[in-house]
């Protein structure tokens, strides 16, 4: 047997309900509820850096706000674990594009060690060392 909702858990589902018909004030409702608590507690441990941490819970409200309309609400988990979903994976896609960025630049780098130093002469450089030989 299911327990009866608590009073949170109804404000929290008639929230998104309105929300999810467009209530601007209840989105904002829903922001202010959920952001601090997912900043600090979800993103900026993972992230390590706040601005980075800042910019992915903006992503993940605009996402959410976006996708408000398919949301199905659930008394059992509620709002926060399917807006915590969101930011894990954009934590997740951030990691990923630093790992490729890291990868990509140390094999730059070790190619470029490879490679032997060049020097271009042109008729100024001689120029300049027959000069010099004077």
């Amino acid at each position: 047997m299911v327990p009866p909702p608590s009073d949170r858990a109804i404000d929290e589902r008639e929230l998104v309900r309105a929300a999810q018909r467009g209530d601007r004030a209840a989105i904002d409702a829903l922001v202010s509820r959920y952001a601090g608590p997912l900043f600090a507690g979800f993103v900026l441990p993972r992230v390590g850096h706040r601005a980075d941490a800042e910019d992915l819970v903006r992503e993940t409200i605009a996402r959410a706000v976006e996708r408000l309309p398919s949301f199905v609400y659930r008394e059992e988990t509620g709002f926060y674990p399917w807006l915590r979903t969101i930011a894990e994976r954009l934590v997740i896609d951030r990691a990923r594009r630093l790992e490729t960025r890291t990868r990509g630049a140390e094999r730059y780098g070790a190619e470029v060690r490879t490679l032997a130093p060049t020097t271009v002469r042109s008729t100024e450089s001689d120029a300049i060392e027959a000069e010099e030989k004077a």
